[in-house]
């Protein structure tokens, strides 16, 4: 049965818990996993168009258009909205990546500076999604894995939409299993996805999926 949300309070937040085996992930820390070590470097991600909906029927737009997601930078975790007393809403839709419509806009400032290291080039557009790092069993120099999930352009298309059920609370707390996403890409297997590819579209519709808001 899905939760129906009535806030009393003046604000909401909406925070992302990016998770490894359970715990909150580390970066620079390593991981055991089966035979394998892995070690997590870098991990960005966009999420754009959040919006808090009562039975598929938007409530409030979440007030920030595009978030970059950045684990090195703890405050990128959460947002902060203002609400009106008594709002009641059930669902959070979000957008994983950047929409064709910014894309052809060209690159953009706040979130969506290159400075922040998530553009390609005009032609390729935003990476929406960067994870690196290392796993031991990796056959890579220096057993480097990096995936760059990103595309705009017909059939590689990339960017997510993402509808969940949330629970009544004033903090909404979406989880991402990145040990789950890496048991699906293998990086042991594949380790770099650089360019849109139907690879590319092949991860970002499994990630999309790993997204929940227990």
């Amino acid at each position: 049965m899905a939760c129906t949300s009535n806030i009393l309070g003046q604000s909401i937040v909406v925070r992302f818990q990016i998770e490894f085996q359970n715990q909150a992930l580390s970066l620079q820390k390593n991981y055991v996993v089966g035979a394998d070590t892995i070690n997590i470097e870098k991990l960005k991600f966009y999420v754009s168009n959040i919006a808090l909906y009562q039975n598929d029927q938007l409530v409030k737009p979440i007030n920030k258009a595009f978030h970059l997601v950045d684990l090195e930078d703890s405050t990128s975790l959460g947002l902060d909205s203002k609400i009106n007393t008594g709002l009641v809403f059930n669902q959070i839709k979000f957008t994983l990546g950047i929409d064709s419509v910014t894309q052809v806009s060209g690159a953009l400032g706040g979130d969506l500076d290159p400075t922040k290291g998530m553009y390609w080039t005009w032609q390729s557009g935003y990476i929406n999604f960067k994870l690196e790092g290392t796993a031991s069993n990796c056959p890579s120099r220096n057993h480097h894995f990096q995936y760059h999930l990103g595309g705009y352009q017909y059939p590689f298309a990339c960017w997510q939409d993402i509808v969940l059920i949330v629970p009544s609370a004033k903090t909404i707390c979406i989880k991402l299993p990145i040990d789950e996403f890496l048991a699906f890409v293998q990086p042991q297997k594949n380790y770099e996805i650089m360019s849109p590819s139907n690879k590319t579209v092949e991860y970002a519709n499994y990630l999309s999926t790993l997204f929940s808001a227990p």
